[in-house]
């Protein structure tokens, strides 16, 4: 039953990959740009080049966004020996980057900063094509805010497939979405798998840790931690002891991490006894009739600032106001 609780959790995750992702898909051979209304398949890409003047951050003028300062452009725009663009995942990846400002900036000030990063990196004719590319994704991502989240898993899936081939064309979408798209089919069938009521509780425990074993290396290193965190539970509601628990997590993250989560544990463990230690001071003096409320307000202050560091009581405080409000809440 363990084993099936993990496999449902891992599909759980897996889920989440869907409609509109940042991932890093594995390597491969990505293959060169193709218009919406072509069908044709790829042909080999030759040796991939890119500019090497191009710089290392976005080519718009003015400081970077705050988020995007202290990192590097993800995904890359190569292009073949003819100077076409060659769409891959690289080439996604490297406008996810970009369009991860969503919601700290209007979207024609993004694109203005991705047409700018493009043609620092590339020549004709591949910088007219990246950015033919870009108008495109820009469309498809969003038409596909509008369609609904409701009904079978399969059927959503279908949809935003259909609207990527109607807004990129077939065979980008090939380029561009094929790994994503072999994890969603993948999800699907885990879903169909967990619902499917002619199997055994072993029978299916059996094919989801099948099917979590087919999937990609990054999607399983994604459900790794939740995967752990759900089989030191168990132990633990086992009565598991430490020595089993070092060995449950040698086994599934090796002996480095588990070095790095046993000294985790023991930060942990200190700051819980330095909070549970100024949670007593602070009742014995909200317990204090002799003292104003103004007067133990000033205490609680100055009890904080004797027991944390500036960086610290600020999460005291937030701490404080959620005690405050659970004890106000009506039951």
């Amino acid at each position: 039953m363990r084993r099936l609780a993990l496999g449902l959790a891992t599909i759980a995750v897996v889920g989440g990959w869907l409609v509109l992702r940042r991932e890093a898909p594995p390597g491969g051979s990505p293959a060169p740009i193709a218009r919406p209304d072509t069908d044709a398949s790829p042909t080999a890409p030759a040796r991939v080049s890119t500019r090497t003047d191009a710089p290392a951050g976005d080519a718009a003028p003015g400081r970077r966004p705050r988020s995007l300062r202290g990192t590097t452009v993800d995904g890359a725009l190569p292009v073949d020996a003819g100077g076409h663009l060659v769409v891959g995942p690289d080439v996604r990846r490297f406008f996810d980057y970009f369009l991860a400002l969503t919601g700290e900036e209007p979207l024609p000030r993004i694109r203005d900063r991705l047409v700018r990063a493009i043609g620092a990196r590339l020549h004709p004719p591949a910088d007219r094509e990246a950015e033919e590319l870009l108008d495109r994704y820009l469309a498809y991502r969003d038409r596909a805010r509008d369609l609904t989240a409701d009904g079978p898993l399969a059927a959503r899936l279908e949809a935003i497939r259909a609207l990527r081939r109607e807004t990129l064309g077939v065979t980008a979408v090939v380029q561009l979405f094929a790994d994503e798209d072999a994890r969603d089919d993948a999800t699907v069938l885990a879903h169909a798998t967990a619902e499917d009521p002619s199997l055994t509780p072993e029978e299916r425990a059996a094919r989801l840790a099948a099917l979590e074993e087919a999937l990609p290396d990054e999607v399983r290193a994604a459900t790794l931690p939740l995967r752990l965190g759900q089989e030191e539970a168990a132990l633990a509601a086992q009565g598991g002891s430490p020595d089993e628990l070092r060995a449950l997590r040698e086994r599934m993250v090796g002996p480095d991490a588990t070095a790095r989560l046993e000294a985790l544990d023991r930060e942990r463990a200190a700051w819980q006894a330095r909070l549970d230690a100024y949670r007593a001071a602070r009742a014995a003096i909200d317990d204090d009739a002799s003292r104003t409320p103004a007067e133990r307000e000033a205490a609680i202050v100055t009890l904080r600032a004797e027991r944390f560091a500036p960086e610290e009581r600020r999460r005291v405080e937030a701490l404080d106001r959620v005690d405050v409000a659970g004890r106000s809440s009506p039951p």
